[in-house]
């Protein structure tokens, strides 16, 4: 196994982890866990608001994540899994930003048009701009990530080496 499938693996894994998390967190109250339940909440509400209004629910719960943030999270995921096939592991190098910014765009307008007072977001719109940035980013991610991993541990003395000072 080479090492980038090892660091984009180790992605995947984690990536599908923070995924599950997102869901588990409802089922775990539902399912009378809610010490485990209120862990998840409590972790995930340092990276979405969590507003009940603006997210899916199971049981009547919400999930860990607001529907913007799902999007994203699970476009994420969903594109992470396809990139074995669609890009080759070993390629340092990210598309061109023209193509992100293609695949921002639709969130940037409707944050944009919400903030302004012209167009209310609704969650279907945030669903699918949340999915369009979710879908992009893995591309602009691994690359520089794998190359990151690469250096810091095929550099001098690998990943646990104290280097001299003089």
């Amino acid at each position: 196994m080479n090492f980038s499938y090892k660091v984009y693996s180790a992605l995947f894994l984690l990536t599908a982890a923070w995924c599950a998390g997102i869901v588990a967190a409802p089922f775990l109250r539902t399912l009378d866990l809610s010490v485990l339940s209120s862990l998840l909440y409590s972790i995930y509400s340092h990276v979405c608001h969590q507003f009940d209004s603006r997210s899916f629910h199971v049981g009547g719960e919400p999930l860990g994540v607001c529907i913007r943030c799902t999007a994203i999270y699970g476009g994420f995921v969903l594109s992470l899994a396809a990139y074995p096939f669609l890009r080759r592991q070993h390629r340092s190098v990210a598309p061109s930003p023209w193509i992100l910014a293609v695949f921002l765009a639709p969130m940037a307008a409707d944050v944009f048009l919400n903030l302004s007072g012209l167009m209310n977001s609704t969650n279907l719109s945030r669903l699918l701009s949340g999915i369009s940035c979710g879908l992009a980013l893995p591309y602009y991610l691994v690359p520089p990530l794998t190359e990151a991993i690469h250096q810091i541990a095929h550099s001098r003395g690998g990943w646990f080496h104290a280097r001299e000072t003089r």
